[in-house]
């Protein structure tokens, strides 16, 4: 798992085995690391992107392969080339407001190029003398948030999407776990200190990039921030949570909650330091901070906000317990699930319902329908949470495990396999035109798939190689 004191990103725990919430849903639009042949949609045009590699004479001494990055479009499926990617590592593709980000590091050190997200042609390229990791996005994807791993502490970026210029977040702690909020341009941290100590503390702090940005970044007279937080409220005995489950800021769909993941710590009589987890429930309107003892994250929410999906603290070695917490009382409603080891779960996007795997996907879903306050372990074979899509409006949600593809009935708590002639490894979604569009483990196919007829509507082959593994 990728370490950061502390911003931890989607692109890289979605293919681990952390507990919580799983970051396993692709979706139009969002931040994809494209290093293991995944799939990046578009939400503006629904145009895919894959990465592909010739590997025809790669074994030969001193012989890069070609890598290339290709779009293809959603209804015609011509592919035309996006980027050269030969010879970069870790590659990822941003949708921002102004175009196309594509990141990418040679000699260990990241490049930016924006392009126009119609015409693909460049606009901007930055070199960089430092490596990033992961991604955040601002709601109005004006603002980029990103990790730098070569410097002391991780410190944290915020990119400006349209000049490419980056400003380094100042604090001063030890480290920091960021997020933007859902509806504005808010970023919301947590700073940690004096971790390794009997009296650890973290502050939570919140600003308006808007107001950051009229302020030219300053900094506060005299202080380590910029200046005018939303707020700044310091928390004593807590650190970070950096075990199965990890300090990853949640919000409410509409914004009304705040959600810290962390640990308490207790000195005892011996002078020992207990560690407890729970979540720090923040209500940014009155600054009311409240805690849940013993739950765990990342947390999810239903759709609604009234309810904070989380689990209990326990040792992980019997059946555990979904913690479904109200949102205004903080009363926990704990709920077994049959799963033994480390869960993971989602809530669905449309309905209330939580679906629970483990965290190594060996074991049988189960579905717990927070309406009607039933779990079920579903019939069927086991299925992991690393790679899935919902179809919104359909209480539907389709996941790609074990090079297989499932679809998963929410309101008639169903999963069934869907045979395919292909090979699915990786799926991504396009919702207007209500298709999946997956890869081919065995060829460098890309397969468009109806969702309404349950059959595959196109096939499109890359002109290079196979998709990048």
């Amino acid at each position: 798992m990728l370490r950061l004191p502390y911003l931890a990103f989607a692109s890289t725990l979605a293919l681990t085995g952390c507990t919580g919430l799983s970051l396993g849903e692709n979706n139009p639009g969002q931040d994809t690391w494209l290093g293991n042949g995944a799939i990046a949609v578009d939400d503006r045009t629904e145009t895919s992107f894959v990465l592909a590699s010739d590997t025809t004479n790669a074994a030969e001494p001193g012989k890069i392969p070609a890598s290339t990055l290709f779009a293809i479009d959603p209804d015609t499926g011509l592919v035309r080339e996006a980027a050269n990617l030969t010879g970069r590592d870790d590659p990822r593709l941003l949708f921002p407001a102004s175009g196309l980000l594509v990141m990418s590091e040679a000699s260990d050190k990241d490049r930016l190029d924006l392009y126009d997200h119609e015409t693909l042609v460049l606009k901007k390229s930055v070199d960089l003398d430092v490596r990033y990791n992961g991604t955040r996005m601002s709601p109005s994807r004006k603002f980029i948030g990103v990790a730098d791993n070569t410097s002391e502490k991780t410190p944290i970026h915020i990119l400006e999407a349209d000049t490419l210029d980056r400003h380094v977040i100042p604090h001063d702690g030890e480290g920091l776990e960021a997020m933007f909020l859902n509806k504005s341009d808010t970023l919301v941290a947590i700073v940690f200190y004096d971790q390794n100590t009997p009296a650890p503390r973290a502050r939570l702090l919140a600003w308006s990039m808007q107001e950051v940005v009229s302020r030219e970044f300053e900094v506060e007279a005299g202080g380590s921030f910029w200046a005018a937080p939303l707020f700044d409220i310091e928390v004593p005995n807590i650190t970070a949570d950096i075990g199965a489950s990890f300090t990853w800021v949640g919000m409410s769909p509409d914004d009304k909650y705040i959600v810290f993941p962390v640990r308490k710590a207790e000195v005892q009589p011996n002078d020992a330091i207990v560690y407890t987890n729970e979540l720090l429930v923040l209500e940014p309107a009155t600054k009311a901070l409240r805690e849940v003892p013993g739950a765990r994250g990342p947390v999810g929410f239903t759709p609604d906000g009234s309810t904070i999906v989380s689990y209990g603290d326990q040792d992980m070695n019997e059946n555990q317990e979904l913690w479904l917490v109200d949102a205004a009382t903080l009363d926990v409603d704990p709920e077994p699930v049959t799963i033994e080891g480390g869960l993971s779960y989602f809530v669905s996007r449309d309905g209330n319902f939580v679906v629970v795997a483990s965290s190594d996907g060996d074991q049988r879903l189960v579905l717990y329908d927070v309406d009607q306050d039933k779990s079920t372990q579903m019939e069927g074979p086991s299925v992991g949470l690393t790679e899935f899509v919902s179809r919104v409006g359909h209480k539907e949600m389709w996941a790609v495990d074990d090079q297989s593809l499932f679809r998963l009935d929410l309101a008639a708590g169903e999963i069934t396999q869907v045979e395919t002639t292909f090979t699915p490894e990786h799926v991504n979604i396009l919702p207007t035109r209500d298709r999946l569009v997956l890869d081919d483990a065995d060829s460098n196919d890309i397969v468009f798939f109806d969702l309404k007829e349950k059959s595959v509507k196109t096939i499109v082959a890359l002109p290079v190689g196979q998709p990048s593994r």
